[in-house]
């Protein structure tokens, strides 16, 4: 009898837990409708709000370059900061041929640390910069990796490129951005900022710390007429994805959720002003709902399993390959 009495209590606590999960999800869900469609429906003066130039570090390629673009149809000058001075010129000839804007690139390899910043300080000197997006990122190695195959020379990369990054370019354009009353921050993340990841340890915790610092920042310039936001994409067609996005189910069975450059970005963009904190991609937010749905021990499980599948596949491909050689 009172094993079926406590068989009863953990029956309605478990349909309760259950419940309280689906509810979460499904606000989460139509939240993230309402974000996204009303957004668009609101779209802003970029250049009477925020400022005439625009400031993009990674600019050359995938999400930074489509972000270079929707701002330059949106009217603002474009500044692209990359490493590869071909790329940038291109970029940039491209944009300001298309969109009729100004543009400016400055060469700058992110990975050398310190060194890079004055250079960058004294090209932006003296403009009125609008928007800075903070998208210059590395992924290292390309295939998912243990933490113990990781190199010293990848982890220091990631360490200058995705993290000492964000706040030391920060800090050259915000004095001037709260002086004037207005202007935005973007910082790009990622989805794996929000659960630790293993094969990913040392991406996932810098796209950690760049959560953190934005948040932090965001409430410090709370009421100085500057914006900041932290953009949280999932998997996008981009250069970083390349040699592994089709050994997963994203684009072959689930496209919708593995969107281009210039989707993202479209989205993303629309959400400024608007979302302190976000994903940029309605399909993105549904990743996010359900893996924050998840209790952390469970979610770093799921991330783990599908990432060591995903490597498994990759590796098993290059024996292939090297067996029909």
């Amino acid at each position: 009898m009172e094993g079926e009495w406590l068989q009863g209590v953990f029956g309605v606590v478990g349909a309760i837990v259950v419940l309280q999960k689906a509810a979460t999800l499904s606000w989460s869900l139509l939240r993230s409708l309402k974000r996204y469609t009303l957004s668009r429906c609101l779209r802003k003066r970029f250049v009477d709000t925020y400022g005439s130039w625009a400031v993009v570090t990674g600019g050359s390629d995938g999400i930074g370059k489509s972000y270079a673009q929707e701002l330059a149809k949106e009217g603002m000058n474009v500044i692209l900061v990359a490493r590869n001075q071909d790329k940038l010129t291109r970029v940039a000839n491209e944009i300001g041929m298309e969109f009729g804007v100004e543009t400016k690139i400055i060469v700058a390899d992110f990975s050398s640390g310190q060194s890079v910043y004055a250079h960058i300080t004294e090209m932006l000197q003296g403009l009125d910069i609008g928007i800075l997006v903070n998208n210059v990122g590395v992924m290292l190695p390309v295939i998912q990796t243990p933490f113990v195959e990781v190199s010293e020379e990848d982890i220091w990369t990631t360490v200058n490129v995705n993290m000492a990054s964000v706040p030391a370019v920060t800090r050259i354009v915000l004095p001037g951005m709260i002086e004037r009353g207005r202007g935005a921050i973007v910082n790009v993340g990622s989805l794996l900022s929000m659960v630790p990841t293993p094969s990913y340890a040392v991406y996932a915790a810098s796209k950690a710390f760049v959560d953190f610092f934005t948040q932090a920042l965001c409430e410090e310039c709370r009421g100085t007429g500057v914006v900041v936001q932290g953009l949280h994409p999932g998997m996008t067609d981009t250069n970083l994805t390349k040699g592994f996005d089709k050994f997963t189910p994203y684009k072959s069975l689930l496209g919708f959720m593995y969107p281009s450059a210039s989707t993202y970005s479209r989205s993303a963009l629309a959400t400024l002003g608007y979302k302190d904190y976000t994903t940029g991609y309605w399909a993105h937010g549904l990743q996010a709902a359900m893996v924050q749905t998840m209790p952390r021990w469970m979610a770093i499980r799921v991330m783990g399993y599908n990432f060591f599948r995903v490597r498994q596949k990759i590796l098993q491909s290059k024996q292939n390959k090297t067996k029909t050689k």
